[in-house]
């Protein structure tokens, strides 16, 4: 037991016991604390959270969806491998933090578990880039500057720490994926609805920014072709500054390309200014990291034309609705 930046933090240290095992033993964990540990008069009861690594990230995660009262849950590397971990019915607000180069709980294991989680919940995933499963075991201040934040907001209600999770986070260099539910809402506040999902489409043509074949493959480009409300045109205007399709991808500009002529594609949401679009009120889209305007490539109108980034011009190839 231990007093970490204002929080008193108590650990268990089991490895051959089952995820709904763990989560019995934080739940016993936090009984003692609060009501038969030397501190329990210094301890909040109204203010408990939980965090674990691996089987014991899903018995955190468990915890959570058996007692919605916590007000907050970490898991690092959360899985326990054939077990059908979901968080279907999980309302405390969740942060999952995963490694790119995990092979017991992998990026699409976890990718998948986070898109279980209720719209409604606050939450939100990274991806350290290299990290792989032990990675959380030894000391490193990337995971720090994630969960610091998230129990401070969420814990203690401190909006000041807001700043350090959204939009975006101030050092992305260590995060290979980043996907945020912005703003945050503490305190057992009411977070505002998701956001809806919208067509884009093009004031010159009147076809809509599609994901051809709708296919999720990583850098496929953006083109025109006519309206269907197919998912591969059903984008989501985020808190972030993205717009997002098929729940995980992000328009992107390819590369992180600043200049003329640089496709827009989608990639994995990862955070990075070349996947932030500010939406103006004149009907352009322009990069936020480019400064550029989104444009049907050559002016055109037709089905198949590609999507790029160019300088502003004012034409109708670069006007677009959010329907």
């Amino acid at each position: 037991m231990a007093v970490l930046v204002g929080f008193v933090v108590i650990c268990t240290n089991t490895r051959t016991d089952s995820d709904s095992q763990r989560a019995a033993e934080l739940q016993a964990a936090l009984t003692w604390l609060t009501t038969q540990s030397p501190v329990k008069n210094q301890v909040d009861p109204a203010r408990l959270s939980v965090l674990g690594h691996s089987a014991g990230g899903a018995g955190a995660m468990e915890e959570a969806e058996q007692h919605p009262e916590l007000r907050a849950v970490i898991g690092l590397a959360p899985g326990f491998p054939g077990q059908g971990l979901t968080l279907a019915t999980d309302t405390v607000p969740t942060l999952i933090v995963g490694g790119q180069n995990d092979g017991t709980v992998t990026p699409s294991y976890l990718s998948n578990l986070y898109s279980t989680l209720p719209a409604s919940t606050q939450s939100d995933f990274a991806q350290i880039a290299g990290a792989a499963h032990v990675y959380y075991t030894h000391p490193n201040n990337v995971e720090t500057k994630l969960i610091i934040p998230w129990l401070k907001v969420f814990v203690d209600s401190d909006t000041r720490y807001t700043q350090f999770l959204c939009p975006t986070l101030p050092d992305p260099s260590s995060i290979s994926a980043y996907q945020p539910k912005c703003p945050y809402v503490p305190g057992g506040g009411t977070p505002p609805p998701p956001p809806t999902s919208v067509a884009i489409v093009g004031a010159g043509s009147g076809r809509c920014v599609t994901v051809p074949g709708g296919t999720q493959a990583g850098g496929t480009q953006v083109q025109l072709a006519d309206c269907t409300g197919g998912t591969n045109q059903k984008w989501t205007d985020t808190a972030s500054g993205q717009l997002q399709v098929f729940g995980t991808g992000c328009l992107d500009a390819n590369a992180k390309g600043t200049s003329p002529g640089t496709k827009v594609i989608i990639w994995s949401c990862n955070g990075q200014q070349n996947q932030q679009w500010t939406v103006h009120a004149d009907g352009t889209i322009t990069g936020v990291q480019s400064g550029l305007c989104l444009d049907a490539t050559g002016a055109g109108t037709a089905n198949g034309t590609p999507l790029e980034l160019w300088t502003c011009k004012g034409g109708s190839n670069q006007k677009w609705t959010l329907l």
